[in-house]
């Protein structure tokens, strides 16, 4: 919540003053993120946050599950002792910033513009947005795994044949594959047990760890999926039969989320949350008609680029939500925004500008043997999302 008692005027005089403003703004910003909810340090949290202190390449570490298998009763455990492998994901972060010039103080006064007000609240708004088209734009960047709606088949799903690829899974999406229960219910089964692209056993999906207290003041942590979908995609879910009947009988289940913006509801204890279609006004779940360039530029530089038309269907517009779960995707960042203030033109204007070191990208791991041999099955692949391709219509 922003400080109401910050005095305004004294900017630039007092280092207090400029510490309390980006406070608001790093506070700010976050609030008015979409992701804000499901951010955190911990490794159960969808966007996990890393400290960093400057623009070194930086190296975020996962460990992976234990496979041994033991030992039993009076057997060496040094006989059998089991190996750790750890997975990594190396990204270089960015100082992003942003700044304004005010008219003459003069001008300013007689409008009543409080300019440095006014540019806290801009500042807010451009580092929410920035944060949330970076998280987005790597999410959806070369998805190793993804899920297709079909209207004809029996699951609700296109098959994988031999050789296909993301992009030639997408390719097979016509008009009227849209969103379903029936193809989420496939898409949350994937991630349940593990299954690729291609249909064979691959690793789970960790579920990522929610708290929300409730009208009541009540509190509970559930540990769960989160389906984010687009506004097209939202509107063919509310359109299906089987949703409406699911709502009418679980009529009460998003009252303890009212606050939640975007909550829908659930299935197969997945959540299904709402967001934005992405434009040039605003953030949102990217589609396949996005021009690339306003996609690429938001795609950590160390990653492996694809064009975000090759989501594209066949002679149909995508959209394209994806099911997250723990430790998704890697937000590093040095903490509190850094507020920058001078005055320029001989003393009768004010320059206000803020800046953050930020890097993100998604968790794709690569293996870092610590002295085993076997091949690790997260290597190269997405740790935590799976993309949901339907049409956009």
């Amino acid at each position: 919540m922003a400080n109401e008692h910050i005095k305004y005027d004294s900017l630039g005089q007092h280092p207090y003053v400029n510490e309390e403003i980006a406070s608001d703004i790093e506070k700010g910003y976050w609030s008015d993120s979409l992701f804000d909810f499901y951010t955190g340090s911990g490794a159960d949290r969808i966007i996990r946050q890393y400290k960093i202190t400057d623009l070194s390449p930086f190296t975020a570490r996962l460990k992976g599950k234990s496979y041994g298998d033991g030992v039993i009763g009076n057997a060496n455990i040094a006989d059998n002792l089991d190996e750790m492998d750890w997975y990594a994901r190396t990204l270089s972060p960015e100082v992003i910033a942003n700044g304004f010039q005010s008219e003459i103080d003069i001008y300013s006064n007689t409008k009543n513009i409080d300019f440095i007000k006014e540019c806290k609240e801009n500042l807010i708004q451009w580092f929410s947005e920035r944060s949330d088209r970076f998280i987005i734009a790597n999410l959806t960047n070369n998805l190793t795994n993804v899920v297709c709606a079909s209207a004809a088949a029996a699951n609700g799903i296109h098959a994988y044949n031999n050789g296909d690829s993301v992009r030639s899974m997408c390719a097979k999406v016509s008009a009227g594959d849209v969103c379903s229960v029936q193809s989420i219910r496939r898409l949350i089964f994937c991630a349940k047990n593990g299954i690729g692209l291609d249909g064979k056993e691959s690793f789970v999906i960790k579920p990522t760890r929610v708290q929300v207290k409730t009208m009541g003041e009540a509190q509970f942590i559930s540990k769960v999926y989160l389906l984010f979908i687009d506004s097209y995609q939202a509107e063919q879910l509310k359109s299906d039969p089987e949703w409406r009947e699911m709502q009418a009988v679980n009529h009460n289940q998003g009252l303890e989320h009212s606050f939640f913006t975007g909550f829908l509801g659930k299935i197969d204890n997945c959540w299904i949350i709402e967001l934005p279609t992405w434009s040039k006004e605003q953030a949102g779940l990217l589609h396949s008609e996005v021009d690339n360039n306003q996609f690429a530029k938001y795609v950590n530089k160390d990653a492996e680029l694809m064009s975000v038309n090759d989501y594209h269907g066949n002679n149909q517009a995508t959209s394209i939500g994806f099911l997250l779960g723990a430790s998704a995707c890697i937000y590093a960042n040095n903490g509190n925004i850094r507020l920058l203030t001078q005055k320029a033109d001989m003393n009768r204007k004010t320059l206000v500008a803020a800046d953050k070191i930020i890097g993100v990208r998604k968790a794709v791991f690569d293996a870092i043997k610590s002295g085993g041999n076997h091949n690790s099955i997260y290597h190269g692949k997405d740790f935590g999302v799976i993309g949901y391709i339907t049409s956009k219509e």
